[in-house]
């Protein structure tokens, strides 16, 4: 029901702030640094992620706006493979090869167009593995 359901979602945020509230104080005898990932750094990123799902929970499961977000639902079914084909594959280099000759025309932004790119060509593998139903699960 739907007072469950912002009961769920405001509990998620706290539980994100007191995971970063915790971070900030442990980072004056830890620091925080990802490099090593210290424990301080474990609390701030776990604070950022239940803070990630509290908004996504309220967005999709208490207000209901899930037709905006299909696109992650594609990113989501078979994250595993974005993931892998992500550390296998270069987009950014498929990226340059397919957007050659922009860079002239975009300047300081080719790096963010390059990006873009890069996002964009896993996303339509992902795509048509989606409408063809091929998921990935371990």
């Amino acid at each position: 029901n739907g007072k469950d359901k912002r009961k769920n979602s405001q509990l998620l945020f706290i539980i994100g702030g007191e995971l970063l509230v915790s971070a900030w104080l442990l980072s004056f005898q830890t620091p925080i640094i990802k490099k090593i990932w210290s424990a301080s750094m474990t609390l701030w990123s776990g604070g950022l992620c239940f803070l990630l799902m509290a908004l996504f929970y309220y967005i999709v499961d208490y207000k209901g706006w899930s037709k905006r977000l299909n696109w992650l639902k594609i990113y989501g079914m078979n994250s595993i493979v974005a993931y892998t084909l992500g550390m296998v594959i270069n987009f950014r280099s498929a990226a340059h090869s397919l957007l050659w000759g922009l860079e002239k025309y975009t300047g300081d932004y080719y790096s963010a167009v390059l990006t873009f790119a890069n996002f964009l060509i896993l996303f339509l593998i992902l795509q048509l593995m989606y409408k063809l139903r091929v998921f990935v699960k371990i």
